[in-house]
C-alpha cells in the first residue's frame, strides 16, 4: 500500500471569498470637524447616525449652538443626506452611542460640558449625557450623569423592562463606590429617564467600561479595560476586562484577559464588541501581548483579538488578525448566512491586510464562523481614516460609518479649510459580497489543515490511500 501526499498549493496570495465592491461613499461635513461614531438602521436602506460637529457649523447645521454639538443625521439608500440636526448647549457636546427604542424613537449617550439650552442638570465639568428622542426627533427627556469631574457615557441600550442601561467612564471621586483615578460606571434609568441606580466598578488605577448587552439568562455582560492589578486575573498594562452583573447591578463575576502588554486600547476603541452565542459570548479586543491568555500570533504593533468565552468567563477559543502595523477595533456583528462582519482601523499593508491607501485606513473583514478571513478590504485615502460601526443592510450589503481626513483614494467630497486637516464623517456602502470562501475539492481522504502548510505554501494537505 502506498500513501500519496497531495498538496493543494498556491504560491501567490490565496483567493478567498468575493470581495464586495464600493457601491457608494459620501462625506458629510462643512469647514469644521465632523465625526460619525454609531448608527441604527431605519428601513428602506436608510440609516441614522450620531456623532458630533465642530463650532464652525453654527450657520450650516440646523440647531448648531456654537461649540461642538451632538450631531444626528439621516442618510438615504443612495448616500444622500435627508435630514440633520444638532443637540446640546453652548459648550461641547457629543453623541457616542445610539439605539432604537420600542416607542419608535431613539436613545443617545455621550457627554456634555454644557448646562443650558438643551442641557440641564450638569453636575460640574463634563457629564455623561443621555438624550431620549421622540419619533419626530424632538427631545422627550435628557439626563446628566456624573459628578464634579469628567464623566463620559460610552454606550446605551434599552432594557427588556423598558428602561435603559448606560456604561462609561468617570473620574468623579465623590461618586459612591469610586476607587481609583478613573472607574467604569453603569447607570440604570427608568423609562422616563429617572436614575434607578448608579454604580462604579474598578480598582485603584484607570478603568473604564465600553459597551454592554442584556443576556438571555438575565443580567448584563459588559466589556471594558483595566489597569488595576487588584482585578481578578490581571496580567499587566491594560487588560481586557469583562464583567457580568445582575439586573440590579450587583457583580456576578469579573475577569481580566490578556498578557503583559496592552490588550485593549482605552483611547481609541469604541463601537460594539459583544455578541451572545449559543455556548457563550464573542468578545472583541486588540492586543500587543504575546503571552498570558494570548495564544495567536501578533504580527505587528497591535492586532485584532477575538476571544470566545463561556457563560462563566472561561476562554473557549480565540483568534488574532492584522498585519505589521497597528490595528484598533471598531465593531463586530453577526451576519446572515453565518460568520461575522468586522470594522476596524489599520496602519498595516501586510499580513492579513492588503490594499492600504496610506497611514490609517478603515479595515473591513468578513469572517467565517471559525474566525477565518473570508475577505478583507481597506478603505481610505492618503491621510487618516477611522472605522467605528458597521451594519448588514441586506444579505451581502454592508454600510460603514467612520471619519476621514483624505481627499483622494476612495474618498471624494472631503471639505476642510485651507491649511487645516480636520475630519469629515464618512459613510461607505459595500455591495455584492460573495459570502463564502473557496470550496475544498471533494476528494476521498483526510484533509489536514495546520501551520505546517504555510511552510509548504499550501492551503490544504490531503492524504490519499492508494491501493
Amino acid at each position: 500500500m502506498i500513501i500519496a501526499l497531495l498538496a493543494v498549493c498556491m504560491l501567490a496570495t490565496p483567493v478567498l471569498g468575493a470581495v464586495p465592491a464600493l457601491d457608494w461613499q459620501t462625506t458629510y461635513g462643512v469647514e469644521c470637524t465632523e465625526n460619525a461614531f454609531a448608527m441604527v438602521p431605519l428601513g428602506g436602506g436608510k440609516i441614522l447616525f450620531c456623532g458630533d460637529t465642530g463650532k464652525w457649523a453654527v450657520n450650516t447645521h440646523p440647531g448648531a449652538k456654537g461649540q461642538n454639538d451632538l450631531w444626528l443625521a439621516e442618510v438615504g439608500d443612495d448616500g444622500s443626506e435627508i435630514w440633520d440636526y444638532c443637540y446640546g448647549g453652548t459648550d461641547d457636546d457629543s453623541g457616542r452611542s445610539i439605539a432604537a427604542t420600542a416607542d419608535g424613537g431613539w436613545i443617545i449617550a455621550g457627554y456634555t460640558d454644557s448646562n443650558d439650552l438643551d442641557v440641564s442638570g450638569n453636575h460640574g465639568g463634563r457629564d455623561a449625557w443621555v438624550v431620549k428622542l421622540n419619533p419626530d426627533r424632538t427631545i422627550a427627556w435628557q439626563q446628566c450623569l456624573g459628578g464634579t469631574e469628567s464623566d463620559v457615557a460610552r454606550y446605551v441600550i434599552q432594557t427588556s423592562d423598558g428602561g435603559y442601561l448606560v456604561t462609561g467612564v468617570t473620574a468623579s471621586e465623590e461618586l459612591t463606590g469610586h476607587n481609583g483615578w478613573e472607574d467604569g460606571f453603569v447607570a440604570k434609568l427608568l423609562p422616563d429617564g429617572t436614575p434607578d441606580w448608579f454604580y462604579c466598578y474598578g480598582g485603584e488605577n484607570i478603568d473604564g467600561l465600553l459597551d454592554v448587552i442584556e443576556t438571555s439568562g438575565g443580567g448584563y455582560l459588559i466589556r471594558g479595560y483595566t489597569g488595576s492589578d487588584e482585578i481578578p486575573g490581571y496580567h499587566g498594562f491594560w487588560d481586557l476586562w469583562i464583567l457580568k452583573i445582575t439586573p440590579s447591578g450587583a457583580l456576578d463575576w469579573e475577569r481580566c484577559y490578556g498578557g503583559s502588554d496592552l490588550d485593549i486600547n482605552n483611547l481609541y476603541d469604541r463601537g460594539s464588541g459583544l455578541i451572545e452565542c449559543a455556548d457563550g459570548y464573542l468578545v472583541l479586543a486588540d492586543t500587543k501581548s504575546t503571552d498570558g491568555d494570548v495564544t495567536g500570533v501578533v504580527q505587528g504593533d497591535a492586532d485584532i483579538w477575538i476571544v470566545k468565552i463561556g457563560f462563566d468567563g472561561t476562554i473557549l477559543g480565540q483568534a488574532t488578525l492584522g498585519g505589521e502595523g497597528y490595528e484598533t477595533i471598531g465593531t463586530i456583528r453577526p451576519v446572515s448566512g453565518g460568520g461575522y462582519i468586522l470594522v476596524a482601523t489599520t496602519t498595516s499593508s501586510g499580513g492579513d491586510v492588503s490594499g492600504n491607501h496610506g497611514d490609517k485606513d478603515i479595515w473591513v473583514v468578513r469572517l467565517a464562523a471559525d474566525y477565518s478571513i473570508v475577505w478583507q478590504k481597506c478603505l481610505g485615502g492618503s491621510r487618516d481614516e477611522y472605522g467605528y460601526d458597521v451594519l448588514e443592510m441586506t444579505p451581502g450589503t454592508f454600510e460603514l460609518v467612520g471619519v476621514t481626513q483624505s481627499d483622494d483614494g476612495d474618498v471624494t467630497g472631503y471639505v476642510t479649510p485651507t491649511g487645516l486637516i480636520l475630519t469629515d464623517a464618512w459613510i461607505v456602502r459595500l455591495a455584492n459580497d460573495g459570502g463564502g470562501g473557496v470550496p475544498v475539492p471533494e476528494f476521498p481522504g483526510i484533509l489536514i489543515p495546520g501551520a505546517l502548510l504555510g511552510v509548504l505554501g499550501c492551503t490544504a494537505l490531503l492524504l490519499r490511500r492508494r491501493p
